[in-house]
């Protein structure tokens, strides 16, 4: 609801101009970004504390999450790992088969895993 003064043409105050404005859709929205964001916070949580390594890259390659786990695993710091490729994780041995795994991974084929 909004409430403003009505001004006649001289500038005399005769009265209120009330307005309503239906905000139940943005009340709506702000409880639904609300939870989200909960949810969010909660899966944060659980990356950080989880003892598995858990990295998030995009399909470029770029490292884009690295949770404390991987900083032991991999020896990496996050603020490190963030600064390099997937494939500079890549052991020599593996590159070429990893590699094509990324490629199928961009073009949504299916691949093997390999085992080391």
């Amino acid at each position: 609801m909004s409430i403003q003064p009505y001004h006649t043409l001289e500038n005399v105050i005769e009265g209120a101009v009330v307005s309503f404005i239906d905000i139940t859709e943005i009340v709506e929205m702000r409880i639904h970004l609300l939870e989200k964001t909960h949810e969010l916070e909660r899966l944060a949580v659980i990356v950080r504390d989880a003892n598995d390594a858990i990295t998030v890259q995009d399909l470029t390659g770029s490292i884009k999450a690295w949770n404390p786990a991987a900083d032991r695993m991999y020896g990496w710091t996050e603020a490190e790992a963030l600064q390099l490729h997937a494939q500079d994780r890549i052991p020599q041995e593996n590159y070429s088969h990893e590699m094509s795994n990324i490629h199928k991974l961009i073009n949504l084929e299916t691949w093997s895993v390999n085992t080391f």
